[in-house]
């Protein structure tokens, strides 16, 4: 369904804003130029919120006496996921975080492996009720995957004592993986690896108790 979304947009945008047959004048441009200031406004926003919430991982780390080891902060790719982590050291302690901000359109968040999280939504089957001349809301529930993000964890995490922490700003509705019957919660293990998922309270607790 996307892609067919993206294309009917695409199409518009032709139609709309390619110069006229015999000209070379860009149409309705101050449309174009509203509508590239609204992508990078909302480009900027979400990479803010990336930014934030490492600022604040980053601080509480500090306070703790751990110093910082590497940045990655690479916001330029598909969607605007990018790959945002730190790795501090303290002693002989390593903490290695990857960033994920929630997204309310995304109410369950499933690990089908440590590298691989998709994205599901629930809604209520709906029927058309002829003689009622309406929408009738049933009990039943359709489930279906709405998108997926590939988060790269390196061989090496997965095998050293080092803390792996995936760190939400805060936990959506769920998460769960393919190798529990329960959903996660702080300090819980992603898929029976090495790598806890925190949302920023716990991992505020998580960082005071070091």
């Amino acid at each position: 369904m996307k892609y067919v979304i993206y294309g009917a947009g695409t199409l518009l945008a032709l139609l709309l804003f390619l110069p006229a047959t015999g000209t070379t004048k860009i149409r309705n441009l101050p449309l174009l130029i509203a509508l590239v200031l609204c992508l990078l406004v909302f480009a900027f926003y979400r990479i803010l919120k990336y930014a934030f919430l490492m600022h604040k991982a980053k601080k509480a780390l500090k306070q703790k006496g751990f110093r910082r080891e590497k940045v990655t902060f690479f916001p330029f790719a598909s969607m605007l996921h990018g790959h945002y982590s730190i790795t501090f050291r303290h002693s002989d302690k390593k903490v290695k975080i990857v960033f994920l901000v929630t997204k309310r359109k995304y109410p369950h968040y499933y690990f089908n492996s440590v590298n691989l999280l998709e994205f599901y939504s629930t809604n209520r089957v709906i029927f058309n009720n002829i003689k009622a001349k309406g929408a009738t809301v049933s009990d039943l529930v359709e489930t279906k995957k709405v998108g997926k993000q590939k988060r790269m964890w390196k061989a090496t995490d997965l095998t050293q004592n080092d803390t792996n922490i995936l760190l939400f700003n805060k936990f959506p509705p769920r998460i769960s993986d393919s190798t529990r019957q329960q959903d996660l919660r702080n300090g819980d293990m992603i898929c029976g690896t090495n790598i806890k998922v925190y949302d920023f309270d716990g991992f505020l607790e998580y960082v005071h108790s070091l």
